[in-house]
Order: structure tokens, then sequence, then C-alpha cells
């Protein structure tokens, strides 16, 4: 097996394994450590692969289901206080 066909396959059993999870912050560090790299290193880096690939869906899922997010109005309140406490700051 090639290091490029243990990557992928790696990916795809974190994909699995993530989904009995109950560590919000460490899937999102899984996701951004050990996804994001091996996707984008087997995608060459395309961004609208790596958002369209089977292990971003399924780790995307899991995070929107662990914070159950279905209310519209929890997200709109959480953006109004988010733009009120940090919009006019200027990061660049």
């Amino acid at each position: 097996m090639s290091l490029d066909e243990f990557v992928e396959r790696r990916i795809y059993k974190l994909a699995l394994e993530v989904q009995d999870a109950c560590n919000f912050g460490a899937v999102v560090r899984s996701f951004g450590k050990d996804i994001i790299p091996s996707i984008q290193h087997l995608t060459g880096s395309d961004t609208k692969a790596v958002m369209a690939h089977p292990v971003t869906v399924l780790f995307m899922n899991k995070l929107l289901s662990m914070h159950d997010f279905e209310d519209f109005d929890a997200f709109s309140k959480a953006y109004d206080q988010c733009k009120q406490k940090g919009g006019d700051l200027n990061v660049d």
C-alpha cells in the first residue's frame, strides 16, 4: 500500500470513528490537524474539493449534531453578538 493510499484510508476511518465522539474541541482539532491537510494533499489543495469531500461532510455533520444546531434564531443572535463585539475590529 502506498503512502497516499494509507492516508486516504486513514481519513475515511477517522470520519467513521468521529461519529462516536463526544468532545467538540477534539473533533475540531482533528479536522484541522489531520483531515484538512490530508485532503489537501490528496486533492491538490482545491478548496471546493476539500469542502465536497465525503470525510469533510461527515466531520461537519458531526460538529453540527454535537452543537445541536437547528435553531436559526440562535444563529442570528450569535451572529449579531459577534458583529456587535468584534465587527469593527481591524485584524489585518
